[in-house]
């Protein structure tokens, strides 16, 4: 027993030695562990710093690439505007040229180029703007990319013509012009163009009952022209213009639409008195018919009858008694 307890004794500090290894061999792996794991923490880091510096790295060449394409696009746009501004000796810039020299595609192309719309609208030594030569040479798709693009309907040119008026006086597709002018985005405009008198005092519709385009004539009407609009000199109407013209059948057709055969100029002469003082028995008949005063006067207090005195045939077609 003595022996044993002497032995424990002994083997006491072994055991305590051991275990003091023993823990001292656990704290050591602790560390160990300890350090892997606050390496991995820094390879981490370390890994998410660099994923977010390469973000930081596409972000600022995308940038750079949006603002060189930017400043390439803005050069190329400033370098298409100076090719638009120049003006040859007649001041027709490069799309008037290709208009003039029916080149619809260059036309569509340079139209398509720009946004800036004083481009699209310069004027040439005529006063004419490229709308003006579209109309004129009856481009109706040219037209509408125009006017769609902005440009003004009712700028007049050296005659006080709207591109308008030149397609009702020039265009062999005069009423396809006009119905591409008359866009649903720009109403007013269009009514404003459409009632502007030129420079001789004449609507599109005045004109076409000059020049004698029923076509014209019906086209305006439908989009809206006044038929009782009096032109600039004399307060004439469209009808009034057709009398004079001996036109009976324009004259005809625009009573049918409702024209004033009672409307008067600034002397007070009615459709009537101008066919009585031209002797035309079938356009004053056309006139009666449709409801014209023979016993309106004019600012002398002439009736159209008394204006017909010499001639009996119109005495007869006006009902004319003295008595």
């Amino acid at each position: 027993m003595e022996r044993s307890a002497a032995e424990h004794r002994q083997d006491s500090p072994t055991r305590a030695k051991d275990a003091t290894h023993l823990d001292g061999s656990m704290a050591n792996e602790d560390r160990e562990d300890s350090g892997i794991c606050s390496l991995q923490d820094s390879v981490d880091q370390d890994e998410q710093s660099v994923r977010a510096l390469r973000l930081e790295v596409q972000q600022l060449q995308q940038y750079h690439q949006q603002q060189y394409h930017q400043q390439q696009q803005q050069q190329k746009a400033h370098s298409t505007d100076n090719l638009l501004r120049m003006e040859d000796e007649n001041g027709d810039t490069l799309l008037h040229l290709a208009i003039i020299h029916e080149k619809p595609a260059l036309a569509h192309q340079i139209v398509s180029s720009t946004s800036n719309t004083s481009l699209l609208e310069k004027q040439n030594l005529l006063q004419q703007t490229p709308l003006h030569l579209a109309a004129a040479v009856g481009d109706v798709a040219l037209v509408r990319a125009l006017a769609e693009a902005g440009v003004p309907l009712d700028v007049p040119d050296l005659r006080g013509d709207t591109p308008l008026h030149v397609a009702c006086r020039c265009s062999r597709r005069a009423g396809d012009v006009l119905r591409a002018l008359a866009l649903p985005t720009r109403p007013q405009q269009f009514q404003r163009a459409l009632g502007t008198l030129n420079y001789r005092g004449l609507t599109c519709l005045h004109l076409s009952v000059l020049l004698a385009k029923r076509d014209v004539m019906d086209c305006v009407l439908e989009l809206g022209a006044d038929i009782n609009a009096q032109e600039l000199s004399s307060g004439r109407s469209a009808l009034h213009l057709a009398v004079e013209a001996g036109d009976a059948m324009m004259a005809a057709a625009l009573l049918r639409r409702g024209a004033d055969p009672n409307a008067r100029t600034r002397a007070d002469c009615t459709p009537l008195h101008v066919a009585a003082g031209r002797g035309d028995a079938r356009l004053a008949a056309v006139l009666v018919r449709h409801g014209a005063d023979v016993e309106q006067e004019n600012w002398e207090h002439e009736t159209p009858a008394e204006l017909a005195l010499n001639w009996s045939e119109m005495k007869s077609v006006l009902c004319f008694d003295r008595r």
